[in-house]
């Protein structure tokens, strides 16, 4: 009877120190576990609020035109996914300004859902290439890999889809 209270409480004890555990181990060695994603799909979870603020601020930052893309696609993603977007397409028109700096870092000049189409196939394909290491907003430079990479090509093509889906851009 002895034994199986102290074992009881030898469970109870590592169960109570599982959670701090859990929480040194996603911050030493950069993973999210489960229980933090489900900690973070409560909408009134603290840093789930905080991204829902932020958002929108980093839409602003972008051309007048992502708001509708944003709005379109806010039904069928998450915040996070939205935050995502708007910071692969912040990196997207920073490079346009420096790859293309007589059409699209003109002052006077207001970037459209035409000027889109002006891109070519070596555009994008330079796009790519910028991606793997580029500066950041603190100038260090940034790494992608492949998953960081792709992620930033499959934001770029939902952003086009968007446009071509509701007849902004023909190509």
């Amino acid at each position: 009877h002895a034994f199986g209270i102290l074992w009881l409480l030898v469970n109870c004890l590592l169960l109570s120190l599982s959670y701090p555990v859990i929480y040194i181990f996603e911050r030493i060695f950069g993973f999210t576990s489960e229980i933090t994603l489900m900690e973070l799909s409560n909408p009134n979870h603290p840093a789930l609020r905080a991204l829902t603020k932020k958002a929108p601020e980093l839409q602003k930052e972008l051309p007048y035109f992502c708001t509708d893309f944003f709005r379109g696609i806010e039904a069928s993603t998450s915040v996070r996914t939205r935050i995502a977007y708007a910071h692969d397409l912040k990196i997207f028109f920073q490079f346009l300004k420096t790859a293309n700096p007589r059409t699209f870092d003109n002052p006077a000049h207001t970037l459209t859902p035409g000027d889109l189409e002006k891109l070519t196939v070596s555009d994008l394909e330079e796009y790519i290439d910028y991606l793997k290491c580029h500066p950041s907003d603190t100038c260090e430079d940034v790494v992608n890999t492949e998953r960081g990479l792709m992620r930033k090509v499959s934001s770029l093509r939902s952003f086009y889809s968007y446009f071509f889906r509701n007849e902004l851009i023909e190509k």
